[in-house]
């Protein structure tokens, strides 16, 4: 009797397991064990199969956090191309700004001392600034819909492996703003892939020059005012010398443009940089 008890209890073990009798088996007869057979072999291969299921859900789990860990990569990467982009529309519309206030404020000096020669000068040069700044805006007819986007660039593989070999992009601001440019240019005319990013690196070099060649010393000098550094007058400029208006745009930017994967590190390397573009030019 408790033979017979022992042999139901195997038999009960072994169908959890997933054992069949003889009348019920669907494979091949000589791959058939009786119960006994089945949970002996059971107890020695379940813990490696559990052992593989784990290290394979490990894999899978580490997998998911890789995939999603480059989907916010590439999200953060697309933003940052979209906030350079309206930071050098914000840039150009401030240096124009100012350099309208700088040429109302010579005006009335030249009209204080009575220089007729400078006041006609100086509107000449008011109108030709308003002129340019004016120009971008004008709508282009035929209009062409549906143009690429450039932000679109920052997803594509070739496009990665092109910013690894010109790191300048992302980091020196008027080369990126100057390159995003021609990359929308060269786009509405349906060209894409590394092609496109060769003649944005080609009419980058021919504007600014080769990195770190004498063209790019050039553009540097330049920031200055004729080559001489922007503190000439009373020492570098720092964050606490921009007007309000100016430090609240800085702030505002600085979630969009500081942190990793973006353009700037920290903070303090984002002020410094907006600074330095803020008062680029000045004498």
């Amino acid at each position: 009797m408790d033979e017979a008890n022992g042999s139901q209890g195997i038999e009960t073990q072994a169908r959890e397991m997933g054992w069949v009798p003889r009348e019920e088996f669907r494979g091949s007869e000589d791959r058939w064990v009786d119960a006994a057979t089945f949970v002996e072999k059971g107890e020695h291969v379940l813990p490696i199969v559990k052992a593989t299921n784990k290290r394979l859900q490990n894999e899978i789990d580490a997998l998911k956090r890789r995939l999603e860990a480059a989907e916010q990569t590439n999200a953060s990467a697309q933003d940052t191309l979209k906030a350079l982009n309206e930071h050098q529309e914000a840039m150009a519309k401030q240096q124009y700004e100012r350099a309208l206030e700088s040429l109302k404020a010579k005006k009335k000096d030249a009209i204080r001392e009575a220089d007729a020669d400078a006041v006609v000068e100086i509107d000449e040069a008011i109108q030709t600034l308003r002129e340019k700044q004016a120009a971008p805006a004008k709508p282009t007819e035929p209009a062409k819909p549906e143009a690429p986007a450039t932000t679109d660039i920052g997803t594509q593989p070739w496009f990665k492996a092109w910013q690894k070999e010109n790191d300048w992009f992302g980091k020196d601001l008027r080369r990126s703003g100057y390159a995003l440019g021609i990359a929308q240019e060269y786009q509405s005319k349906g060209v894409t892939g590394p092609a496109l990013l060769e003649k944005m690196r080609e009419e980058v070099d021919a504007h600014f020059g080769p990195v770190g060649g004498e063209g790019a010393s050039k553009v540097e000098g330049s920031r200055g005012g004729a080559g001489t550094p922007s503190g000439s007058r009373g020492g570098k400029k720092s964050y606490a010398d921009l007007p309000a208006e100016a430090r609240a745009y800085c702030d505002k930017m600085e979630a969009r443009l500081v942190g990793p994967g973006r353009l700037h590190k920290d903070r303090a390397a984002w002020r410094d940089s907006y600074t330095k573009q803020y008062f680029a030019g000045e004498e």
